[in-house]
């Protein structure tokens, strides 16, 4: 046999062989991958194995038990294809080596695509790439090497050999023998033809009856019941007699033997010869026809490239056109528009001298407005001191004139049409909006028409509040008659309450706040407690009362105004057992709001737990009750406060402490001690001194107001600070540096009347 780097050119076979064995389970899934992976007609091929105990010039050539096996075996082999609906046909050989008779099967039909076993299938592992088999390994290195080959272990493709695709050469003529086997001929019958063409029919017929020979499908050797004849494992026939024939008989039918294998082999090689030349011609048809294609389409191309040139040869015409009447359209554009340029340069520089003149102007408006400010205020300050000295001869009507008086359509708006959202709170009484009411953030307190508490509270209240002018009060800036409204100035850091709990996303309180905001509420209570001729007492001081500006400095609210009823007497915030307003239950109030500043709990919790707050105290572990919160409070001052916090917690009205000659004068020493800062002045001692309150203060002049104005950003300045920032180009706020929505001002006459009696408390 040929090696494979010497093999010959070949033609080319198509179709897909597949080796088998005689056992189908072994091959099934060597066949199944095959039809998985290939959709061409197969081809089954299968090399016949005789009995070791035959010697091989006695391999039976007659149609024995074996043979009907192997056919049932081929057989249903074929079927399993026609199930997956592919056509096949077996080609079988007879030989000792499987191997070699697989090669030499491949050489006979010049098989291009094989199939075949790699390994046992029990041998096989994932990921298994090697040739067990030495079968497999035999046919891997002796076969054609144009052939492409898959080996196949257990239904897995362990290895691939790739063909050779130069050693196909249409031009050259196979130099092997043609097939011997096949379905549809058998070689005997050729050598008779043979034969019958070189010696006579007579001669050849004596011969063969001396040789009785039966057709095997698919065979490649003629069989005999008499041993006379069989191949060698090389493929050339051996012819065997025994007996005393007559030689020369046997020599010429040998010959004749001889001559047709030659001239079965020449005719083949012209057929290879004939196939050729008929694929040339075929060959050179198609490429003609490709050719021929390649040029109508080049026709096609260049005569669509001749349009497409043309076309754009007219667009560019016309942009060019275009471009020629734009040009002088803009040629007389420019003209026009230099005219009007000059134009307007003329009517610019009358414009300026306009300006100029109104500038002029204004700045003598400015000077005469400045002149009217200036009577206005001192006309503002005359009627003032004459209601001082007027003292209770001025009417309700007459002191209430510092308050705005707003719509119920400016209240709608400001609440967004009473928008649930806008609401801070729903008391009995009535409702609480937050709202801008004049570019200024209010909160409007609306009273329920319905509610008993309503009309007998706003008059009164009304009138009360007017009246009041105290840093650490809740001003009232303007009412609402038509809605039952009180406007108050609104503070935007919450109440006390929600301070000490550290709801709404509140920081807690330091310790120096917490003393401040105390000195603050006794100052505002000394306050109340001292107007004449009747003293307010507050009657419901508890932390949700108090409020704390963007300063945290501290404000009361809701003052109970309307009448001192016992049943209205709150019980949370701890009052003394009478439940009588007085000024001993606001004394009560500021003790509990002193133990809660102090340890952070709520006043029912503190109002059980009296008794330890003053056992911790008298054992020295005050620490034990503080809020950490706060931070590390101080250890004397601490103990203090809680001792007059206690203090004022009596029952006894008896042993509560005075506001003025004892609570405050603690309160003031414990803040003096700590430098806490104030901005509540001492009502006590009119002599102490005492900070500015910061929103007396204009932000830009950093002095006090004389006539405070709202600005559109909501903040208050100096009426003259503020418009000399406007006439000075800028139109951001001076606080913010946001864009300003308009210059307008608005006389804040509230805080005006607030500066000039901390003015003359303070002279």
């Amino acid at each position: 046999m040929e090696s494979r780097d010497s093999s010959p050119p070949r033609l080319v076979n198509e179709r897909v062989y597949v080796a088998v064995g005689s056992d189908v389970e072994e091959s099934r899934l060597t066949l199944q991958w095959a039809l998985e992976n290939f959709g061409a007609d197969f081809g089954i091929i299968h090399v016949r194995s005789p009995s070791p105990d035959t010697p091989r010039w006695r391999y039976p050539l007659t149609e024995d038990g074996d043979s009907c096996a192997m056919e049932d075996v081929l057989d249903e082999y074929i079927h399993i294809c026609h199930q997956a609906e592919v056509s096949a046909e077996a080609r079988w050989i007879e030989m000792s080596d499987i191997g070699k008779g697989i090669v030499e099967l491949i050489e006979q039909h010049a098989v291009e695509k094989l199939v075949m076993g790699g390994a046992a299938d029990e041998h096989y592992t994932e990921g298994m790439t090697g040739l067990k088999s030495s079968k497999a390994k035999y046919v891997d290195q002796h076969a054609h090497p144009s052939c492409n080959i898959w080996f196949i272990c257990n239904g897995h493709r362990i290895y691939f050999r790739e063909g050779d695709l130069s050693t196909i050469d249409m031009d050259s003529t196979s130099s092997r023998q043609p097939a011997r086997s096949g379905t549809v001929q058998s070689y005997p019958r050729n050598l008779v033809a043979s034969a019958h063409s070189v010696s006579s029919s007579s001669e050849i017929e004596d011969v063969l009856c001396l040789i009785p020979y039966k057709r095997g499908e698919g065979s490649s050797h003629p069989s005999t019941s008499d041993p006379t004849c069989s191949y060698e494992e090389d493929g050339q026939p051996a012819l065997l007699l025994e007996g005393n024939g007559n030689d020369d008989l046997y020599e010429q039918l040998e010959r004749a033997m001889m001559e047709a294998a030659n001239a079965k082999r020449e005719a083949f090689e012209e057929l290879l010869r004939r196939q050729k030349a008929e694929k040339n011609a075929i060959e050179v048809s198609r490429r003609a026809k490709v050719l021929e294609k390649l040029y109508c389409d080049e026709l096609r191309q260049r005569k669509e490239l001749q349009e497409a040139l043309a076309k754009e040869k007219e667009s560019f015409e016309t942009f060019k056109n275009q471009q020629t009447e734009e040009r002088s359209a803009s040629s007389n554009c420019r003209t026009i528009l230099e005219g009007q340029i000059a134009t307007t340069n003329h009517t610019t520089q009358e414009l300026q001298d306009k300006i100029a003149f109104t500038e002029e102007l204004l700045e003598v408006c400015k000077k005469e407005q400045e002149e009217l400010q200036v009577c206005l205020e001192n006309a503002l300050k005359v009627n003032e001191e004459l209601l001082t000295s007027q003292g209770g001869e001025a009417s309700t009507s007459q002191r209430q004139q510092g308050l705005l008086e707003f719509s119920f359509s400016e209240i709608q708006e400001a609440t967004n049409n009473f928008d649930p959202s806008s609401k801070l709170e729903e008391a009995e009484y009535g409702s609480i909006y937050r709202g801008v009411l004049r570019h200024t953030p209010v909160t409007i307190k609306m009273l329920h028409p319905d509610s008993y508490l309503g009309p007998s509270q706003y008059h009164p209240e009304v009138e009360v509040m007017s009246k009041l002018r105290h840093p650490n009060l809740v001003a009232l800036i303007g009412v609402c008659p038509d809605a039952w409204a009180l406007i108050y100035e609104h503070l935007p850091n919450g109440s006390l309450e929600d301070r000490l709990r550290s709801e709404n996303n509140f920081a807690p309180l330091s310790w120096q706040n917490r003393l401040r905001i105390s000195t603050e509420i006794c100052s505002a209570l000394i306050f109340l407690h001292s107007c004449n001729p009747d003293r307010i007492v507050h009657g419901d001081l508890k932390p949700k009362n108090i409020l704390l500006d963007a300063n945290l400095v501290s404000k009361l609210k809701d003052l109970r105004i309307q009448d001192q009823n016992p049943s209205r007497t709150s019980s949370e915030n701890g009052n003394n057992s009478s439940g009588e307003f007085s000024v001993e239950s606001d004394v009560y109030s500021l003790g509990i709001i002193l133990l809660q500043l102090l340890t952070g709990r709520s006043a029912p919790d503190l109002a059980a737990e009296l008794h330890d707050v003053l056992y911790a105290l008298y054992d020295g572990n005050i620490n034990d009750m503080l809020d950490e919160t706060a931070g590390d409070w101080p250890f004397l001052e601490t103990t203090q406060l809680a001792r007059l916090a206690l203090s004022c917690c009596e029952m006894d009205r008896n042993n509560q402490p005075d506001l003025i000659a004892e609570v405050w004068t603690v309160l003031e020493s414990i803040r003096a001690c700590c430098e806490v800062p104030t901005t509540s002045p001492s009502q006590s001692d009119p002599n102490e001194t005492t900070e500015t309150p910061s929103y007396l203060i204009c932000p830009i002049y950093q002095e006090i107001m004389e006539d405070p104005h709202v600005a559109a950003d909501g903040f208050t300045y100096e009426a003259s600070a503020i418009r000399g920032w406007l006439n000075g180009g800028h139109d951001t706020s001076p606080m913010t540096n946001l864009q300003l929505p308009n210059g307008r001002l608005i006389p804040n006459r509230t805080l005006r009347t607030a500066i000039q009696e901390w003015l003359q408390n303070h002279q």
